[in-house]
């Protein structure tokens, strides 16, 4: 995975930031708990989109429709 090289790369040479800012396509529930656990650094990036086939769908109930008690 090109961010666990980056923190590898960047730990070796004493450089390692306490936030590391990366897209969308970097921020995944495990790099983000990973890099916190791993490197003690706080990825920062925009959520994915949702991909499920109600966001598609005209008239799909979506997660943001529910509320939980």
């Amino acid at each position: 995975m090109w961010t666990r090289g980056i923190h590898d790369a960047t730990r070796e040479k004493d450089l390692l930031l306490a936030a590391h800012f990366v897209d969308a396509a970097y921020v995944s529930a495990e790099l983000l708990m990973g890099s916190r656990a791993d490197y003690g650094v706080d990825l920062v990036g925009p959520p994915r989109a949702n991909p499920t086939w109600q966001t598609k769908v005209e008239g799909a109930d979506t997660k943001e429709q529910f509320k939980i008690d």
